[in-house]
């Protein structure tokens, strides 16, 4: 009996357990309730989306009240339980932050989500367009902007300036001086996150000044007879890729100090010019390489040097092209080029010469009325460049600057308004055996030595190698020549390049008159010019008489042979 009782009680008690577990569940999903996935959404400026999701077993609508920038599409959901949203923005086109609020409302629920979006960039100029005189200087660029952006300008000729306004965004830039000849145009860009902005910034070529012959006296007989012996900083400014491409070390104040120490009261600057251009379309030099350029012949003009500076072979886009024929690109190539350097250096006094090239590729009559057009445009272009340029004495090359194509092809020099002030330049490294032959070749073989005191080293192993053509006697012929046509026409002869190089022998000996050679060669040379009123600039290509690197003497017998010539 008692047994029975209990087991119903049990059986009792765990109906009476599921009935109430039951009504507790009913109960609670009647309940109303709202679960939202995030409370705050946070957008950039660009335009954006992001889902949200909801929970609530009661009836309810999503609003944006910002529905022009922020909506709320429901999306398909394999949740029966779960809402899913999509809201999306717009990219704000306002340079403030801006918020809108989603609103869940229902008649037993509520609930809402905060929408935060940043701030846009701004990035307005409030001007576009500046024209600046050829003189160059200051001005300023005002801008209204939201952050520092990034300048990009579009051209070398402009520099940021150092200083600037970050409260009012005024930016400050420099140019330089326009020495083209031509009006110019620039591009700077300002660029904020995805904003660009830009200003167009034109330059007026830089104004002709009236002649000035303040500084530039003397004719150029008068001041040829001043340069007692020059020296080629060879292999440097001219040299392919850059200054210091060919081995030597970029030319300093000091080497300039030394090369004035030695005696030489001249230097020729062989120079290119084409390989520097910022602009091939416009044959625009970069001010960098003008600037590089002045550096070195200021360091010859603080040591009252008198300087020549050249278009030297610059790749041969003139001197080797005129075999082809006259050509109105590179004649209009030399005038814009010859344009930007006379104009750059215009204020130099007379120890400045301009040389229109080096050696001319030119072998027959045809060549050479090519040259000659050319040469005229070299004149031209600089006599237009006003002030000093206008007396500037100028140097042109007689054919392949050899002498005996000079005498045979060169009648006639260019037409100069400014008269008495062209010079006619040739080099002088006869015979080439001995001057310039490195090594054997099948149409000859080198000389080693030079002079009729040197001949009796060419024995033995160097039988034969002794220069038997063109010794002292050819020398002064040549030059009489020279003299004859030129000098004693008021018309100076510059012998822009003279040496000959350096080889080294096995036989000690022999060595010894082969340096004993170059030394009696060289004194010959400079002696022979001053006599025949020619002026000599030695060639060095950085193993001749000076080692830049070490500021010394490189060869004393050879430097010793030059100052001997000057006696």
């Amino acid at each position: 009996m008692n047994k029975m009782f209990i087991c119903f009680l049990q059986v009792f008690a765990c109906v009476m357990s599921l009935f109430l577990g039951a009504c507790s569940e009913d109960d609670a999903a009647e309940a109303p309730y709202l679960k939202i996935s995030k409370e705050e959404l946070i957008f950039g400026k660009h335009e954006g989306e992001t889902l949200l999701y909801i929970q609530s077993n009661a009836a309810y609508e999503v609003v944006s009240d910002a529905a022009d920038w922020c909506t709320v599409v429901q999306q398909a959901s394999t949740s029966q339980k779960t809402a899913k949203y999509l809201v999306h923005v717009t990219e704000n086109p306002t340079t403030e932050n801006r918020t809108a609020v989603i609103s869940i409302k229902g008649a037993e629920i509520s609930g809402t989500v905060k929408v935060q979006q940043t701030a846009n960039d701004l990035l307005q100029i409030e001007q576009r367009e500046y024209t600046l005189p050829g003189e160059g200087g200051e001005f300023s660029v005002q801008m209204q902007t939201t952050g520092d952006c990034q300048v990009t300008i579009g051209a070398d000729w402009i520099k940021r300036a150092e200083s600037r306004s970050v409260e009012s965004r005024t930016m400050t830039f420099v140019a330089n001086q326009n020495a083209s000849g031509e009006k110019r145009t620039a591009t700077i860009s300002f660029t904020l996150d995805n904003l660009t902005e830009s200003v167009t910034v034109t330059q007026e070529a830089i104004s002709i000044p009236e002649a000035d012959k303040v500084g530039m006296e003397h004719d150029a007989a008068e001041l040829m007879k001043n340069i007692k012996i020059g020296w080629n900083l060879g292999n440097s400014l001219e040299a392919t890729g850059s200054e210091t491409a060919w081995g030597n070390p970029a030319t300093t104040l000091a080497m300039i100090n030394k090369i004035s120490e030695m005696g030489f009261n001249a230097v020729r600057i062989p120079c290119a010019w084409n390989q520097y251009l910022s602009d091939e379309s416009t044959y625009e030099i970069k001010t960098s390489w003008l600037q590089r350029v002045k550096e070195v012949v200021d360091y010859c003009i603080q040591n009252n040097l008198y300087v020549i500076l050249n278009i030297h072979w610059d790749g041969g886009w003139l001197e080797n092209d005129i075999p082809n024929g006259y050509s109105e690109t590179v004649n209009n190539k030399q005038s814009v080029l010859w344009k930007q350097i006379a104009t750059y250096f215009r204020d130099y006094d007379e120890h400045l010469i301009f040389a229109g090239c080096n050696e001319p590729n030119v072998e027959n009559a045809d060549d050479m009325s090519v040259l000659l057009k050319y040469e005229q445009t070299f004149v031209d272009a600089v006599r237009a460049t006003g002030g000093k340029n206008v007396y500037r004495n100028l140097i042109v090359q007689g054919p392949a600057t050899d002498i005996d194509k000079t005498m045979q092809y060169m009648n006639t020099l260019p037409v100069d308004a400014t008269p008495n002030r062209l010079s006619v330049e040739v080099h002088y490294y006869s015979s080439w055996k001995f001057c310039g032959m490195e090594k054997d070749e099948s149409w000859g073989k080198a000389f080693y030595f030079w002079g009729a005191e040197n001949k009796k080293y060419a024995t033995g192993t160097y039988e034969g190698r002794w220069d038997n053509t063109c010794g002292e006697d050819y020398i002064q012929a040549q030059f009489k020549k020279l003299k004859e046509r030129f000098t004693d026409n008021g018309i100076p002869v510059v012998i822009g390049e003279f040496a000959a190089i350096r080889r080294t022998l096995s036989d000690e000996q022999a060595q010894k008159g082969h340096d004993l050679s170059r030394a009696a060669f060289d004194k010959c040379v400079v002696r022979e010019a001053k006599a025949h009123g020619l002026v000599p600039f030695y060639w060095d290509r950085g193993d001749g008489v000076l080692n830049r690197k070490s500021l010394t003497i490189y060869d004393e017998l050879e430097y010793n042979g030059l100052m001997e010539g000057l006696k």
